[in-house]
């Protein structure tokens, strides 16, 4: 692993939330690395622990959740350790930042997409003058491949399509100097011409200014369009990790097989759909050991007793599975 090329890693990380029944853990993660130009992906049904690894990263947990242990290392410092102050002083926004399913809630609906562009130009890069910042703010948005600019900075964030708001949302990232992004969801409502769209942006951006982004989803195929690497997310705990291409043609763990067995192909057209049986543990009573042996066929006695780490399978691809472990 070339250390230096590392941008986040989260080690050893438990977030747990107190609540009126009691506490409950969120996240669990091993080990989970977002390298210099990446785009990783974290794929999961809903109530995996997305948003909430999301969360964490940002440091913007709700008070009644905290991070028990662990480190989430950006560019080498712990985040874990710093305060919310210092957090928004010196990192967010300024070196990672977050975009939403829903830009309109992120975008004023009362300024202008120029006063608010302008706004994080201003605050960013001191010294420039009105038509320094202008022509910035224009350049930002030729960046993000938006046409007639000029044209876009006098429009309302209403205004705008969904696609030309997420733009706008990733021009005001770079603008403030962001090389990490968090994408949580960002082209769930676009449809498939525009979303696609956004995909590539991402990619051309990770490739040309080395941007790194965490592309979370539900929705594996989509992932896979545009992610070297796959993180599976079951319950809080990342179970299966490598290539997109590996884990596709050869997924390992009972849980990221039965999510794949639900996809959609030609071949299914006309029959019911599969799904993954069972649901996911509540949070207040998670079984013991692993999290996902009350759904797995391949259940042995140590799945209901041991928590399963990752180990690798091959040079870049890991699994959390006793029986896959045994039998390596």
């Amino acid at each position: 692993m070339d250390h230096g090329n590392i941008v986040l890693e989260i080690k050893d990380l438990v977030v747990r939330a107190k609540t009126i029944k009691g506490e409950s853990e969120l996240l669990r993660i091993d080990h989970l690395v977002v390298n210099r130009g990446e785009i990783l992906g974290i794929v999961g049904e809903s109530g995996s622990g997305k948003s909430i690894l999301a969360l964490t990263i940002l440091g913007l947990l709700p008070s009644n959740v905290r991070i028990v242990s662990g480190q989430v290392l950006f560019n080498g410092v712990d985040l874990a350790k710093k305060s919310r102050k210092q957090l928004t002083g010196e990192y967010l926004g300024k070196q990672m930042t977050m975009i939403f399913q829903d830009p309109m809630a992120s975008l004023n609906p009362v300024f202008t997409v120029k006063q608010q562009l302008e706004g994080v130009i201003k605050a960013n890069s001191h010294g420039l003058s009105r038509n320094e910042v202008t022509q910035k703010a224009i350049g930002m948005l030729n960046l993000v491949k938006l046409s007639d600019p000029e044209m876009t900075l006098r429009k309302y964030p209403h205004e705008l399509s969904g696609g030309m708001r997420q733009r706008v949302l990733i021009a005001m990232a770079l603008s403030a100097g962001a090389n990490f992004l968090i994408s949580d969801e960002a082209t769930r409502s676009l449809d498939v011409t525009i979303q696609a769209g956004i995909l590539k942006l991402m990619e051309e951006l990770a490739s040309s200014l080395g941007l790194s982004v965490m592309f979370i989803t539900s929705n594996i195929a989509l992932a896979a369009t545009v992610c070297y690497n796959l993180g599976i997310l079951y319950s809080g705990e990342v179970v299966e990790i490598g290539p997109v291409k590996e884990i596709l043609r050869n997924p390992k763990h009972s849980y990221t097989r039965a999510f794949l067995s639900c996809l959609p192909t030609p071949q299914k057209k006309g029959k019911v759909m599969e799904a993954v049986p069972g649901r996911m543990p509540d949070p207040l009573d998670k079984p013991k050991g692993c999290k996902f042996h009350p759904r797995c066929a391949m259940c042995q006695e140590i799945c209901m007793r041991d928590i399963p780490h990752l180990h690798g399978v091959s040079e870049d691809h890991r699994i959390a599975c006793h029986v896959v472990a045994a039998g390596e």
